[in-house]
C-alpha cells in the first residue's frame, strides 16, 4: 500500500471515529465495527474548507501586489533567531478591507457593560441532578467548551437544531452571557472573538465581532475590519483569523496587520509564535511580523492536520503528516529534529503536559503519557479501552470507558474515582488550573437536548 492509499484509508477511519463521538442516535457500535464501515463523515476540523481556497488565494495574492497601495499587507521576512521573550507589540488594524478603525481596547470588569437589547436578559442558575451541576440552557448538540485564560468563565459553542450561539458561564456554572456565533475564541479574560453567520453572504467568509460577558446581539457587538474563514485561539487571549490571503492576529487587545501566508496550525501559550503551513512546507513564525523562526520544507500536512506548540514554544507536535499520518510527530523548534513519539493508526486529544511530556490516545483506545526522552506510561485500568480522555495541568486524567460511556473515571494523585453522568459523555474539558472539569453529554434519545455538566474532582 502506498502512502496515498494509506492516508486515504486512515482518513476514512478517523472520520468515522469523529462521527461516532457526535452521534445523536442510539449508542454507537464497538470501534472495530465502526472502522469497518468506512463512513465518509469528516472529523471535525476548522480547516475543512481551507485547502479548497489555495488556488483562489494564490490569485488573490497576485492581485494584491498590484494594488499594494490600497492594502496594508506584510510578507513573511527571512528566517531569524528564536525570540527569547514575548516581543513588544504596536497595536494596529488588519487591512483586509477598505474600512478603517482604531485598535480595540481589552474589555475589563470596570468598564460599563454593552447595551442590552430588548427583551431584557438575566442569568440562569444551574440545576442539581444526582449531585451533579447541570448547566442551563440545554442544547440540541453539545458543542466545544472554551475556558477563559483566568479560569473564571467558560463558553460553550452550541450547534445543531438551528442554534448557532456561544453561551457563557462563570466557574460556578451560572449562565452569564451569550452571543451569536458558530466559532469563537477568548480574546481576553472577559472578551470573546466570534464569527457569526451572515445570511446575506454567499461565500465561506464571515464578519468577526467582539463579544463581552452579558447578552450580545449583532447590533451591540463591535465588528473587526475584514472578513474571515475561520479562527484559532491559544486559550490565553491570542486569536489567529484566517483571511483570503493569509491571516490576521488579535493580540493584547488589538488586531495586528494581516500577514500573507497559509493558515495557522497552533499558537504558543504566550502568543509570540505560531505554526503555519504554506505551499513551501511547514514553519514556525513570529505572530507580530510573520518572520520565520524555523521551517521544515520536507514536511507536508494531509487533509486533516493538527498542531500544538509546547508551552515554551520549543517543540511542535503534529498529527496528519503525509507519509506517516497515523503518528504523533514532534519537531524541535531549536534544531529542527523530528521524533515520532507515538506510531499507529491514529492519534487523538494530543495535549502538552508541561514542556516535555504529552498526553494522547491511540487507535486501540489506549491513553498514554509520553515523554520526549522516550519514556511512556499507559493510563487507566490495565487493558481497558477508553473512548475519550483529557488531562489537566496538574496531571489529573479523565477517561471515558468504552464499556460504560455514561461514566467518567477521574484519577487524581494516584486515586481513581468513577462518576456517573446523566447521559453518555462526548467531550471532556479541564479548567486552566485543573480544579474543574466540564463534560458534554448526549442523551441519545430523540427529542431530548444535550447536556453540559460541571464537575469538581
Amino acid at each position: 500500500m502506498n502512502s496515498d492509499d494509506f492516508e486515504r484509508g486512515l482518513s476514512d477511519r478517523m472520520k468515522a471515529r469523529a462521527a461516532e463521538l457526535d452521534r445523536t442516535t442510539n449508542p454507537p457500535p464497538p470501534l472495530a465495527a465502526l472502522l469497518a464501515t468506512g463512513q465518509p463523515t469528516p472529523r471535525s476540523s476548522r480547516r475543512t474548507t481551507f485547502r479548497l481556497g489555495l488556488t483562489v488565494a494564490s490569485v488573490a495574492v497576485v492581485a494584491l501586489v498590484v494594488v499594494a497601495g490600497s492594502f496594508l499587507l506584510q510578507k513573511r521576512p527571512a528566517a531569524g533567531p528564536m525570540p527569547s521573550a514575548t516581543p513588544s507589540v504596536t497595536p494596529s488594524v488588519a487591512a483586509t478591507s477598505s474600512a478603517t478603525a482604531t485598535p480595540y481596547p481589552l474589555w475589563s470588569l470596570g468598564s460599563p457593560p454593552p447595551p442590552t437589547p430588548i427583551p431584557t436578559w438575566s442569568p440562569i442558575a444551574p440545576s442539581s441532578t444526582g449531585g451533579l451541576t447541570v448547566l442551563e440552557p440545554s442544547w440540541m448538540v453539545g458543542g466545544e467548551v472554551l475556558w477563559a485564560p483566568d479560569g473564571q468563565h467558560f463558553a460553550v459553542i452550541s450547534s445543531g437544531g438551528g442554534d448557532k450561539n456561544v453561551y457563557m458561564f462563570d466557574k460556578a456554572g451560572t449562565w452569564v452571557g451569550e452571543a451569536p456565533a458558530w466559532e469563537a475564541a477568548w480574546g481576553g479574560n472577559d472578551t470573546l472573538i466570534v464569527l457569526a453567520s451572515d445570511p446575506t453572504s454567499n461565500d465561506d467568509f464571515a464578519t468577526a465581532y467582539i463579544a463581552h460577558i452579558g447578552y450580545n446581539g449583532l447590533g451591540t457587538m463591535q465588528a473587526l475590519p475584514g472578513r474571515y474563514e475561520f479562527l484559532y485561539g491559544n486559550g490565553n487571549g491570542t486569536v489567529a483569523l484566517q483571511t483570503a490571503q493569509g491571516y490576521a492576529v488579535w493580540r493584547n487587545g488589538s488586531l495586528l496587520p494581516e500577514v500573507v501566508g497559509d493558515g495557522p496550525l497552533s499558537i504558543s501559550s504566550d502568543g509570540s509564535l505560531m505554526a503555519v503551513e504554506d505551499p513551501s512546507g511547514l514553519a514556525v513564525v513570529r505572530t507580530d511580523t510573520g518572520q520565520v523562526v524555523r521551517s521544515w520544507p520536507e514536511i507536508s500536512m494531509g487533509k486533516y492536520p493538527g498542531g500544538s506548540l509546547s508551552p515554551d514554544g520549543r517543540h511542535l507536535a503534529l498529527t496528519g503528516v503525509i507519509g506517516s499520518p497515523g503518528n504523533l510527530v514532534v519537531l524541535s523548534v531549536s534544531d529542527g529534529k523530528r521524533t515520532d513519539l507515538l506510531k499507529g493508526g491514529g492519534v487523538y486529544r494530543e495535549t502538552w503536559v508541561g514542556n516535555d511530556r504529552m498526553f494522547a490516545g491511540d487507535d486501540a483506545e489506549a491513553w498514554w503519557l509520553l515523554s520526549l526522552d522516550g519514556a511512556r506510561t499507559r493510563l487507566g485500568n490495565g487493558g481497558t479501552a477508553y473512548r475519550d480522555g483529557a488531562i489537566s495541568t496538574q496531571g489529573w486524567a479523565a477517561l471515558v470507558p468504552e464499556a460504560s460511556l455514561g461514566t467518567v473515571q477521574i484519577t487524581t494523585s494516584g486515586k481513581t474515582s468513577t462518576v456517573a453522568l446523566p447521559s453518555p459523555a462526548t467531550g471532556l474539558y479541564w479548567s486552566p488550573d485543573g480544579t474543574e472539569l466540564v463534560v458534554t453529554c448526549n442523551p441519545d434519545v430523540l427529542g431530548r437536548d444535550a447536556q453540559v455538566v460541571l464537575l469538581r474532582p
